[in-house]
This record gives structure tokens, sequence and C-alpha cells, in this order.
């Protein structure tokens, strides 16, 4: 199987908290959380999707960019 990547913006938000509560349950983020997280300039969220479902978000991560950081 192939997945490509893309960088996740807003419009992706239903399908990230999808995921997330699934996979966390109680732990998981708030969409207001979330959604500041994928607004956020400093953070760099990616989905996964297969070529042939570029609709389909399978899989995402993140990452935080704090000024300073190399």
């Amino acid at each position: 199987m192939t997945w490509q990547l893309r960088r996740a913006g807003p419009d992706d938000l239903d399908a990230v908290m999808a995921i997330e509560s699934t996979t966390f349950g109680t732990d998981a983020w708030t969409a207001s959380g979330m959604l500041s997280e994928l607004r956020n300039a400093r953070c760099y969220y990616l989905v996964a999707f297969r070529p042939e479902f570029p609709g389909v978000v399978e899989g995402y991560a993140g990452l935080f960019c704090p000024p300073g950081a190399h």
C-alpha cells in the first residue's frame, strides 16, 4: 500500500478528530484545541491518504517548531 502526505489545514479538522477520538478516547484533544494547532504557523501537521482516495485521511502527525528550534 502506498500513501501520500500533504500539509493539513483547518478543512481537515473533522477527519483528524475522527482519528484522534477513536485512537485516544477520553485523552483525545478537543476539536477547538486541534483547530488551534492546525491554524498555528509554528505547528506543522501532515495528513496521509491513498493516492486513489485523496479525500480520505487515514493518518496524521504533527510537529511543533518553537522559535529558535533547529
